[in-house]
């Protein structure tokens, strides 16, 4: 069996508040494939960008290790991740933000270039490569940033984190800030990049229409855990866990009913500061019975490779996303 690209074991980040420890993410154990979409969703608050940052080591790591191709990268210097950074490239979220306004764009996507001490000839050559795969002419390296719409600015996003042709980008909510009509065209342009260079992308995002189009396996977060992870396949038509279900049953349907739906979870994530006792989700839970407030469950994963942590796991009477028709975005719809 091939060695994942990466791999997370057990990695835990705790955040001193005042007095008091705040746990952002709690013993995650992960793997990915080179060539595959990883997704990691969730609400807002539970961990998924400070796993992101942990896997680039912008931020360290409480406990755990991180591997990427077979070595462990978690305690490396920044002198000794160098070399590495151009292995492992970041899509910001935000295109305005992410891009210095004083900069034309060619200098933009030319600065990894010239950080790993490419020759001006090769770096002129590289950028004008790049921004024809994002889509963009050639004349597009001499304008400035604030002349581009917000995707036209995340195809410059992209465009720089593939100059230095990494091996791993971690794409961090980077269709969130775009319009619908837009996100698809991004997506199908992350998933035609893929398929033409086999990079392998880690996609944080909220939205679960936008990973099931990406993704090849997907990841679910609450308050820091994973609650559940299997293919785009297994997610969508077979989740066990009632969190997952319920984000699922969240998603809006034309013309559908809501049957055979749960009810969207009442209520807050609960305060990471202070977390409840036994499993994270057992207030805002459905099903929750005693073993739920006094045990953490642990992730199991079942004969087909799908894991879930949950003490009393099983389907929805009717999964509400399993109708053919309504399996992922067509192409022509993305265009």
């Amino acid at each position: 069996m091939t060695a994942p690209l990466l791999k997370l074991e057990n990695i835990s980040k705790r955040f001193r508040v005042g007095n008091k420890e705040l746990a952002a993410v709690s013993d995650v154990s992960l793997d990915v494939a080179a060539g595959e979409t990883l997704g990691i969703v969730g609400e807002s608050g539970c961990g998924k960008s400070t796993l992101g940052r942990m896997i680039l080591r912008l931020t360290d790591p409480s406990d755990g290790a991180i591997v990427f191709d077979g070595r462990d990268i978690t305690r490396l210097s920044k002198r000794a991740m160098r070399p590495l950074r151009r292995d492992i490239q970041i899509v910001f979220q935000d295109p305005y933000a992410s891009l210095n306004p004083r900069m034309k764009v060619g200098e933009i996507v030319a600065e990894p270039l010239v950080n790993i001490g490419m020759k001006r000839a090769e770096i002129a050559a590289r950028v004008a490569e790049v921004l024809k795969v994002v889509g963009l002419p050639a004349e597009s390296a001499d304008r400035y940033p604030h002349a581009f719409s917000g995707g036209q600015r995340q195809r410059i996003g992209i465009a720089r984190a593939l100059a230095v042709k990494p091996r791993l980008i971690v794409c961090d909510e980077a269709v969130s800030a775009l319009d619908v009509s837009v996100q698809a065209q991004v997506l199908t342009l992350l998933r035609d990049i893929q398929r033409e260079t086999g990079v392998t992308f880690v996609f944080i995002s909220h939205n679960l229409g936008v990973v099931r189009f990406l993704c090849h396996r997907i990841a679910v977060l609450y308050l820091g855990r994973v609650v559940e992870i299997g293919t785009e396949a297994q997610l969508f038509e077979t989740p066990q866990h009632p969190y997952t279900q319920a984000l699922l049953s969240a998603i809006p349907e034309a013309g559908a009913g809501r049957r055979g739906r749960i009810p969207v979870p009442s209520g807050e994530i609960p305060n990471p500061i202070n977390p409840p006792p036994g499993c994270p989700f057992h207030l805002r839970c459905p099903r929750v019975q005693n073993k739920c407030r006094s045990e953490i469950p642990t992730l199991a994963t079942d004969t087909n490779g799908q894991a879930v942590a949950c003490h009393f796991p099983g389907p929805n009477a009717e999964s509400p996303h399993r109708a053919p028709e309504d399996k992922r975005m067509t192409e022509g719809e993305a265009r």
